[in-house]
């Protein structure tokens, strides 16, 4: 494409209507600027395999939509500093909404299975959604206070970690080692809070330590979802 370039054009590609009581003529609109012109907004439409229809003139419109849908698929998750979602988004909050009104995630989910029953999502499955009432409804994931993580797909390290599957917390078996300087003899006290027994060697339990979960370092963000 270009900007215009017809005789009277301004500099830089600019129109003027002119005036006629100076003598300063109109920009020349030339067939060259306006097939550009026609063909960029022509090979936007038939980019997305449409064929051009004289009447339509929404096609353009149409058009950049699926290219945005090309670009950020539904069924996307996207963080954010969000208090409230953008347009063409749902915060992942666990509510209930109306197929009617989000046909196509709907049929997103249904087509990667990822709707379960409303009483197996309120037991474990708030990473999937749910049916919602059967017919008319279905309810989001509730990814608030989660940390997202890519799903097993037959790696083998986590085969529990299927898509939208919700994994509880824990952290990996281990033994803590307790060497010579924690027990003491006579059965007296540990070094670690606790107390021995009489036998050498064996050392009481260490005093609780931390808070209501194990977590790494994070920043809360709102998640949504592509509809």
């Amino acid at each position: 494409m270009h900007r215009i370039d017809g005789p009277a054009a301004l500099p830089g590609g600019f129109f003027t209507e002119g005036d006629p009581n100076v003598g300063t003529p109109a920009t020349v609109v030339t067939a060259a600027f306006l097939n550009a012109l026609q063909e960029e907004v022509c090979g936007v439409v038939e980019a997305t395999g449409a064929a051009l229809a004289k009447p339509d003139n929404a096609q353009l419109l149409a058009a950049i939509r699926w290219l945005i849908d090309q670009a950020v698929p539904v069924g996307t998750v996207m963080a954010g500093y969000f208090a409230a979602a953008p347009a063409g988004w749902l915060l992942c909050s666990g509510q209930v909404v109306s197929r009617a009104a989000y046909p196509r995630l709907w049929t997103h989910v249904n087509g990667a299975g990822l709707a379960v029953s409303e009483a197996a999502w309120a037991a474990s499955g708030h990473g999937r959604f749910s049916v919602g009432d059967g017919s008319t409804t279905f309810r989001l994931p509730d990814l608030r206070s989660e940390f997202l993580r890519g799903f097993d797909n037959g790696r083998g390290l986590v085969p529990s970690n299927t898509l939208g599957a919700w994994l509880a917390d824990e952290f990996k078996s281990h033994t803590h080692p307790m060497g010579p300087e924690f027990v003491t003899e006579d059965g007296g006290s540990g070094g670690v809070g606790g107390t021995t027994s009489g036998s050498s060697g064996v050392a009481g339990p260490t005093g609780a330590a931390g808070g209501a979960e194990t977590r790494p370092r994070a920043v809360g963000v709102a998640f949504c979802v592509r509809f």
